[in-house]
């Protein structure tokens, strides 16, 4: 048995979905005390009892694009949080003594890991972009840079990184070992059958201006995500996140109109649903994503919504769903058996 510190970003969701099954595998076999913040700490909480908050890192958005000179100004104005954050790991660690730290984007156990020469495992997706061999896009480089620059701040130190993906990319040393995407129980247990109506997932950037462009395609029922109210309007249903079946709707779903989030792609793939994505401008973790769902034939990248686009899609559905047929993205067991392999190695 291991003491384990499991570290995890609390910015969004995907961090927490990806890492709460490796969680719950570990703590079957290990002690595991977890650090986090924000909306994972506000899910987490209500699953774990040894679950520690601290303060989080802060994305700001100016016209649908992170903004990264207020960025750095934003979060170095919580420096004072920021450090009473960081002592508050030094003294879990000085408790708990853990053999090992995991984490997953959280930059307290970064840095923790190093000053007390704690093994760490970075287990994310994020990492690929610093990791590994990626194609930019010329047009692209000023936003890798931006994205590198914050990987960079997030993790930094580790022993080996086990980074998850759904397309094809080349490792930059031995210690970087990729893995097909980590799928929360829920969506693997889901019954998956296709249903008439399409998922649209978004927050905030192109919300307002999206769903005109639903409306034009009448015949179409659509389930918009992402908004804080409940009710119906002609052809569009929409519902909050947490308080109806989500994961119900995305498997009975035709197909699923996204950003370029990691998590939502990866459990649509896993479902076999085709993806229509508009990343976020300026993200471009999100946009190498969406990149690559398009050539990987899984579905179609965009820079921005047309009712035009929407429809086109809808009608190419079966050559998606013959690509998305041939794939097993599933990495639970691969990722789970490999940190094990790692902890092992520790005695």
């Amino acid at each position: 048995m291991a003491r384990i510190l499991y570290g995890i970003n609390g910015e969004g969701m995907g961090h927490a979905f990806r890492s709460k099954p490796i969680i719950d595998e570990l703590k079957k076999h290990h002690r595991i005390e977890i650090i986090t913040s924000y909306k994972a700490f506000q899910m987490l909480s209500k699953d774990y009892r040894n679950i520690h908050e601290v303060s989080r890192a802060s994305m700001i958005y100016r016209n649908a694009k992170i903004h990264l000179p207020l960025t750095v100004i934003e979060n170095a104005k919580d420096l004072p949080k920021s450090l009473k954050s960081l002592a508050k790991v030094h003294r879990l660690i000085k408790k708990f003594k853990p053999d090992i730290i995991i984490t997953d984007f959280e930059p307290f156990t970064n840095i923790a890991a190093k000053v007390h020469k704690i093994p760490l495992v970075a287990f994310d997706n994020p990492s690929v972009l610093r990791k590994c061999r990626v194609d930019v896009p010329i047009s692209q480089y000023h936003n890798f840079a931006a994205a590198y620059f914050v990987c960079g701040c997030m993790v930094n130190f580790a022993d080996y990184y086990l980074l998850t993906t759904f397309f094809d990319v080349k490792p930059k040393q031995k210690k970087v070992l990729l893995f097909p995407p980590v799928i929360r129980k829920e969506v693997l247990r889901a019954k998956r059958c296709k249903g008439r109506h399409v998922i649209v997932y978004q927050t905030g950037h192109n919300y307002d201006h999206l769903i005109p462009l639903l409306k034009e395609n009448p015949k179409q029922k659509f389930i918009v995500y992402g908004c804080n109210e409940e009710k119906v309007d002609g052809n569009i249903a929409f519902k909050p996140l947490g308080k109806t079946n989500f994961i119900k709707d995305l498997a009975s779903c035709r197909a699923v109109i996204t950003n370029g989030g990691f998590t939502l792609m990866s459990e649509a793939i896993a479902l076999k649903k085709p993806i229509l994505s508009v990343p976020v401008q300026g993200q471009f973790e999100q946009i190498l994503n969406s990149i690559n769902l398009e050539k990987r034939g899984f579905g179609e990248y965009h820079k921005a919504f047309s009712a035009e686009i929407i429809r086109k899609f809808l009608k190419k559905l079966k050559k998606y769903e013959k690509n998305l047929s041939k794939q097993n993205l599933i990495g639970n067991t691969m990722v789970l058996n490999k940190i094990e392999e790692i902890i092992s190695s520790l005695k």
